[in-house]
């Protein structure tokens, strides 16, 4: 997947073809039947779709952005097409039209607007909690949600509770 982070133009059939694909290598890998629930490999291989690895690389490229050091021109480049974005073309497609429909919808826009305001934005070790704890719980809250819904959520409770060894 490198280079999906600039990847902005990808249209909903395109991700979900990706996906498919993703789920289908998972499943190969794990030796399970093509039948078998998206929702109960995705558990137990502690899995997530492909777009929760696509967004988590276009807020890792963000980071990158926004704690490059002034002297480079891409950093220059960046603030002009923010403020642009900003004040101006709030385009529907692109890098900042991403990056904020992703922030939006992880409820993350506040560090954007720090930095906008401050110059300041978390360290990488602080951008990887933030991801784990915003993106990442997302996707398995979402995975843990369809399995609730699902029949095979008893199979998964009877085959693994502790001492059913």
């Amino acid at each position: 997947m490198h280079g999906c982070e600039l990847g902005n133009n990808c249209a909903a059939s395109d991700v979900a073809r990706l996906d498919s694909a993703h789920r289908f290598c998972i499943k190969h890998m794990q030796g399970l039947q093509k039948s078998v629930s998206t929702a109960y490999y995705m558990r137990l291989s502690n899995a997530s779709p492909i777009e929760t690895y696509m967004d988590c690389s276009k807020l890792t490229f963000l980071g990158q952005l926004c704690r490059l050091s002034p002297k480079y021109l891409v950093k220059d480049v960046f603030h002009n097409r923010l403020l642009r974005y900003m004040n101006l073309e709030n385009q529907s497609v692109g890098f900042m039209a991403d990056v904020y429909r992703l922030l939006g919808k992880y409820g993350l826009l506040q560090f954007l607007n720090e930095h906008i305001e401050t110059g300041l934005f978390p360290t990488k070790f602080t951008r990887k909690m933030i991801n784990d704890k915003t993106v990442n719980l997302q996707a398995k809250l979402d995975v843990a949600q369809r399995l609730l819904c699902s029949d095979q959520n008893n199979l998964i409770e009877n085959v693994i509770k502790p001492g059913n060894g």
